[in-house]
């Protein structure tokens, strides 16, 4: 009885976890090119303008950015993951090998109480895993939350400065395609409709925003 209770926990454990692998691989975010940084491919004179202008503050801003959009990419992606994906497909395929084993084997006393013992080894690295995905989930909030005041501040401080070009100055040196990709969507709607409604767009900082939700719709 308590053998089928514990391989009941872990395959239940068992599906969580392959269910939030799954989902990971899913929603996985793109990484989208800058065509407007100084050596992209797109080219004007009034982005070559602002890439020859040496702005202290919009440079400090933009690295904060590709910061906090690189540590999202690898945390949504699974990169920091305790568990490679190799390792968890044998993993996963040992379960089911003792499960196997525990199904046709019930009836020897012996074998039921040290596939027992394994089991509960089994459920507790499960158990830990479950908990490290959820811990990854957590660290992706915090990383969001960041990114979006991040965003949000700067939006201010483009209203603040009646400077229709800093944002622009910023978001030139950011793959603005990929920080779309990772942010929330409030974030977004920060760059798009409130920058737009506040009048901090200017024709550069529109052509990269367009082009970087054109790039998220096409890729």
């Amino acid at each position: 009885g308590h053998l089928v209770e514990t391989i009941d926990s872990l395959l239940v454990l068992l599906m969580t976890v392959v269910s939030l692998r799954i989902a990971r691989v899913v929603a996985k975010p793109k990484i989208l090119e800058n065509r407007f940084r100084e050596d992209g491919s797109f080219n004007s004179s009034r982005l070559r303008e602002i890439c020859k202008e040496r702005n202290p503050r919009a440079s400090r801003i933009s690295s904060e950015l590709t910061t906090s959009v690189n540590e999202l990419l690898q945390l949504q992606a699974g990169d920091y993951s305790a568990v490679p994906e190799g390792a968890f497909l044998v993993f996963v395929l040992c379960f089911l090998m003792l499960l196997q084993v525990a199904i046709h084997s019930l009836t020897v006393r012996s074998l039921i109480d040290r596939t027992h013992s394994l089991a509960m080894a089994l459920l507790l690295i499960l158990g830990f895993h479950l908990w490290l995905e959820f811990r990854r989930f957590r660290l992706v909030g915090d990383g969001r939350d960041h990114l979006h005041s991040t965003v949000a501040s700067m939006v201010d401080e483009a209203e603040r400065r009646k400077d229709k070009l800093f944002l622009a100055r910023v978001l030139h040196r950011v793959s603005v395609g990929t920080l779309m990709e990772v942010a929330m969507f409030k974030t977004r709607a920060e760059l798009t409709h409130r920058a737009l409604s506040l009048g901090v767009l200017d024709i550069v900082a529109k052509a990269i925003l367009i082009d970087a939700e054109q790039k998220r719709g096409l890729a």
